[in-house]
């Protein structure tokens, strides 16, 4: 819990409630976030979004945003860095369902013939009002032979800065769970950040095109709601590429993994 900032705040004694030490009464807790939107209550209960999936999609697919594109950078964990970087996408795909939300299909056809990359986009080519999402995950694929986009890395200290993996071990310094970073690794993630944009850069502006005659199209058409069997069709889209990650990646991984430690 936290103190209600809408009844004021003071810096001196603002401090932290670790709730998971408390004997809460559940009819309380469920008052508290009926009524946290008012200044009634001396505390607020807040709870970390990411817990459902650790994307924001929903914030900006809310009715009358009529979102046309969507730049998502998806620096979720991974148990592996081999797997897949799509799982918290297709929740996000599923809420998305469920709430009747305008979202791409998250077919993965394009990674299964091209493999990892900087950048995946999901689009709906015969509904202008679904927006169209560009995906960067957090992957270290061409970085490593480039410093620059075009410019390969020759010397042994441009190829050490560039070797490296996210999500390896629970040791990564890049785990959700490691607040601190050393000089070079806080380098190496700004570095590939800016790089696997730069190298997208064209894609990028396309994108931005197209989205922009999308939106053109849209102003002389009504959104037409999804009809029970397109979101039947969605979820079983959702449903396949979930268990092609599980199966593929996420099992052999594990069971690698068990028969280490065993």
């Amino acid at each position: 819990t936290v103190y209600n900032a809408l009844r004021g705040l003071d810096w001196n004694a603002l401090k932290m409630v670790d709730d998971f030490q408390m004997n809460l009464d559940k009819q309380k807790v469920k008052s508290a976030f009926e009524l946290g939107s008012t200044n009634n209550q001396r505390r607020v209960y807040m709870v970390d979004a990411g817990l459902a999936f650790n994307v924001p999609y929903p914030l900006v697919l809310k009715d009358g945003r009529s979102v046309n594109l969507i730049i998502s950078y998806d620096f979720s964990a991974r148990i592996g860095h081999l797997v897949p970087p799509f799982k918290e996408l297709l929740k996000a795909a599923e809420w998305a369902v469920i709430h009747n939300a305008p979202f791409p299909d998250i077919n993965l056809d394009e990674f299964r013939r091209d493999g990892f990359k900087e950048c995946y986009i999901f689009k709906d080519d015969h509904d202008p009002f679904v927006p169209i999402i560009m995906h960067f995950p957090l992957l270290n694929v061409n970085f490593k032979r480039y410093f620059e986009p075009g410019m390969l890395r020759l010397t042994k200290e441009e190829k050490e800065f560039g070797n490296f993996n996210f999500f390896e071990s629970a040791d990564s310094p890049y785990s959700s769970f490691n607040f601190q970073y050393s000089s070079l690794d806080f380098d190496r993630l700004a570095k590939l950040v800016e790089f696997n944009t730069l190298i997208n850069l064209n894609l990028i502006k396309d994108t931005i095109k197209e989205a922009v005659e999308r939106k053109r199209l849209t102003r002389t058409r009504s959104q037409r709601p999804q009809s029970v069997g397109e979101r039947r069709r969605k979820y079983g889209v959702i449903q396949r590429e979930s268990r092609f990650i599980d199966d593929e990646y996420v099992k052999p991984l594990l069971a690698k993994r068990e028969a280490k430690t065993s």
